[in-house]
């Protein structure tokens, strides 16, 4: 009786199709998309499930651009203050190249926050306000330097708001 079994259980193990199989690149969010950040805030759960590989590799290409400070990159980059939230590893990663950022070109990220929803520019402002990796004073130094840039008024305000 093996012997009749050993050609099914070779093609099985070549084609690689035994019970739960991996998922296939057709059903992970997010690959052969062009703009795979933009996929990636729309779709943060299931590519992070289904792809943790992938979901990092987008993580820091945009951070990548981000620090650039070129065009809508850094803004682009705040939106994951609102979508990482419930996500330890990547709300840390978020928050402290944020935090960074903010110390080495502040007027990058006043600008790019002040380009945001409210919605999203309050999850940036209340991450400022609790700073994982930079000294709180520090952060706050920022917002109170711009204080009276109309620029980025926003988010100043914001920052300072009860």
């Amino acid at each position: 009786m093996l012997k009749h079994c050993f050609p099914l259980i070779v093609a099985v193990l070549v084609t690689g199709q035994a019970g739960a199989a991996s998922p296939s690149l057709h059903s992970v969010p997010c690959v052969g998309v062009t703009d795979q950040f933009t996929c990636l805030l729309e779709n943060f759960t299931a590519v992070y499930q289904a792809d943790f590989s992938l979901f990092w590799r987008i993580l820091h290409a945009e951070e990548s651009r981000a620090k650039k400070c070129e065009g809508a990159a850094p803004s682009r980059f705040l939106r994951l203050h609102r979508v990482a939230r419930g996500d330890a590893d990547t709300s840390e990663f978020v928050m402290e190249v944020t935090e960074k950022l903010l110390l080495q070109n502040p007027e990058c990220v006043l600008a790019a926050a002040s380009q945001l929803s409210a919605n999203e520019r309050a999850a940036v402002v209340d991450d400022f306000r609790h700073p994982l990796v930079v000294d709180e004073p520090d952060v706050r130094g920022v917002p109170e330097k711009f204080r009276n840039d109309k620029k980025y008024k926003s988010v100043v305000e914001a920052y300072f708001a009860p």
